[in-house]
């Protein structure tokens, strides 16, 4: 009787620890799985952040060139017609002479 005692206690505390094992396994396992879950959602968010970064700097790339040439386009202009206006105000000193 004592001995059938002691062997129940015996698996009863072998079957202490298996469980123990198998769930401190499966608690790594689900805290590796979700480690992993967010770092790719880190990584998908930063992703996603600096994309939206380069597309501003191009779009601003792109409106600067813009700006610029039609600053240039208007300077442009603005030399024609002073050369225009100089190139009359010259041609009407010359009549008046």
């Amino acid at each position: 009787m004592y001995k059938i005692r002691r062997e129940t206690a015996a698996a009863i505390i072998l079957q202490k620890y298996a469980r123990r094992l198998l769930l401190q396994r499966n608690y790594h396992e689900a805290c590796s799985a979700a480690l992993l879950i967010q770092s790719c959602i880190r990584g998908f968010i930063a992703r996603r952040y600096f994309s939206a970064i380069r597309e501003q700097k191009a779009a601003l790339v792109i409106q600067t060139a813009n700006e610029a040439g039609a600053l240039r386009e208007a300077k442009n202009k603005l030399e024609k017609k002073l050369d225009d206006l100089t190139l009359r105000l010259t041609l009407e000193r010359r009549m008046r002479v």
